[in-house]
């Protein structure tokens, strides 16, 4: 995996100062890194190979690797599989390289801004990966720290637990639903019923 991370750079009164780009390689549960500092984000990503899992830091818009995405959009690689919180919005973050159709998959907790994402995995080009933001953050801490596996019982027993939606359309018939969440069992605890026999009858409440 490779991680596209965003480095803050001290406050400086030099214009000399010029950006740095950080790119972390083979992230995986070895806990050990292979760090390469680039003066240039198209140097960073230039030899990031199709088919690439990314790791893509921020929350949300805030801290995101805009400049290593954009050198991402420049390049051109396909395939590419996004682990991040987000999908990015129509022309910003990660949704430049869904516009651009860069992105096979993403692995993602949130992704409800994007009306792209949406259009794409409606009609079955994009993959997704649904995971709980707490769970998509151990995830990450946990292959960073050498741990291969670890349990949680955040979404155990829904769809959510083999990576789901609640809702599926079907690749083939426009809008056809192939998986659709079952109906929740309403348990009835009380009712009302109000009668009046006339106007000056009060109103009672039965249960």
């Amino acid at each position: 995996m490779v991680v596209l991370s965003r480095l803050a750079k001290p406050l400086s009164i030099s214009r000399n100062i010029q950006p740095i780009f950080v790119v972390h390689n083979n992230f995986s549960t070895s806990s050990s890194l292979n760090v390469k500092i680039y003066a240039t984000a198209k140097e960073a990503v230039q030899d990031i190979p199709d088919n690439s899992k990314l790791l893509v830091g921020g929350f949300g818009l805030c801290g995101i690797p805009e400049n290593l995405i954009n050198a991402l959009s420049e390049t051109g690689q396909k395939g590419l599989t996004c682990v991040s919180n987000n999908a990015g919005v129509d022309d910003w973050g990660l949704g430049i390289l869904l516009k651009t159709r860069q992105i096979k998959k993403m692995i993602s907790s949130y992704v409800g801004e994007n009306a792209e994402f949406a259009r794409q995995y409606l009609s079955g080009e994009l993959e997704l990966e649904f995971t709980p933001q707490g769970t998509l953050a151990e995830r990450i801490r946990a292959a960073g720290a050498g741990i291969p596996a670890f349990y949680t019982p955040t979404g155990y027993g829904t769809l959510i637990q083999e990576g789901g939606a609640p809702i599926k359309y079907s690749k083939t018939e426009k809008g056809k639903v192939e998986i659709e969440s079952s109906a929740k069992e309403v348990g009835l605890e009380s009712c009302g019923v109000w009668h009046a026999s006339s106007r000056e009858e009060k109103k009672k409440s039965l249960t």
